[in-house]
């Protein structure tokens, strides 16, 4: 029996170990798509104005009276094939007309002449973020996660064509979605626990780390979550996974 007993030990630490650096890992990873998303961001933010409608363009609808498009199309073959914009070479001329509608590119963006710098960088924020939605979405195997990053993309597309913020609806909300919120309450627990002991700076400490782990769970999708939950929990769960990967996945919100 303690033989048997100290062999599984000998193998469950491995695996356990192999957990803990996937899940390390996955943070470091997901650290670094964020900080690569955000270099991006600024780096689209320095183009001068004339650079930034062009790539506006592309997402915002036509001005003219009646026209239908929410986009401008390049009818050339060579932006078509680029797959990424190069800061060196203009995206394409005002004069260019849209391959969907044929009317000139300048259609598309004369709403948009008169926004102050903020506005410009709110807008090309959402296009970054729309851009990285699509990618994830088509590489994305799991059906419920999909349908989120399906959601996402609709609704910042459509803030785009309006020029509008994003907003959203019931059930999501906004956070915080509890108050108090989970960080204050367990700084509150804390505090009343043990403000006055000798533990004090350690509880803080042990707390702060907990919070950290909170903030980088990766959650299950609800596909997985099934398994073990009942149709009631899973039904809150939808919501909270929802919640997590739209706040998560898109910074503009």
């Amino acid at each position: 029996m303690m033989t048997e007993s100290v062999a599984s030990t000998s193998h469950s630490q491995p695996e356990e170990n192999a957990s803990t650096s996937t899940s390390t890992g996955d943070q470091s990873l997901w650290q670094i798509n964020l900080h690569r998303i955000q270099q991006r961001k600024q780096q689209v933010y320095n183009w001068p104005t004339n650079k930034k409608l062009l790539k506006l363009a592309i997402y915002s609808a036509c001005q003219n009276e009646g026209c239908k498009c929410t986009g401008w199309k390049s009818s050339s073959q060579h932006l078509k094939s680029s797959s990424r914009v190069d800061v060196a070479q203009p995206l394409a001329n005002f004069s260019d007309p849209c391959h969907n509608c044929n009317h000139v590119l300048v259609s598309h963006v004369s709403h948009l002449s008169s926004l102050s710098d903020d506005e410009y960088k709110r807008l090309l924020g959402m296009v970054i973020d729309v851009e990285n939605i699509f990618m994830s979405m088509h590489r994305e195997e799991d059906d419920d996660t999909k349908r989120v990053y399906y959601y996402l993309f609709k609704m910042l597309r459509k803030c785009i064509v309006e020029v509008s913020k994003p907003t959203i609806e019931a059930p999501l909300g906004q956070p915080p979605f509890e108050r108090p919120n989970i960080a204050r309450a367990i700084t509150n627990f804390v505090s009343h626990k043990f403000g006055n002991t000798p533990q004090k700076t350690i509880m803080y400490d042990l707390a702060k780390m907990l919070l950290h782990c909170l903030n980088h769970w990766n959650f299950e999708t609800p596909h997985s979550r099934k398994q073990v939950a009942s149709a009631d929990e899973i039904t809150a769960y939808e919501v909270n996974y929802t919640r997590w990967l739209v706040f998560l996945s898109c910074s503009c919100i």
